[in-house]
């Protein structure tokens, strides 16, 4: 399944675009975050640090790592003042 990824981080480099990101049926937020390092896309952050430090917004909704993304859902990742 496809999902669509925006970034908004002083911490992880913005790379100019929104990015897409192929993972597999069931995945949660925290496989396609894992998906991204892999990719290159976090930055210097592991995955893990980017899970504790910034929020996750599917479709509008504040999410937490284990929720399950849908074909097509948009899934926003925020740096936060507090953390994630």
């Amino acid at each position: 399944m496809r999902i669509k990824i925006i970034v908004e981080s002083i911490i992880i480099p913005k790379s100019g675009r929104d990015h897409e990101l192929e993972v597999g049926a069931d995945a949660s937020a925290a496989d396609v975050v894992k998906k991204m390092e892999e990719e290159g896309l976090t930055g210097s952050l592991t995955a893990a640090e980017v899970l504790q430090t910034h929020m996750l917004i599917c479709n509008s909704k504040h999410i937490g790592p284990e929720a399950e993304l849908k074909d097509g859902d948009t899934l926003m990742i925020i740096k936060t003042l507090l953390g994630g």
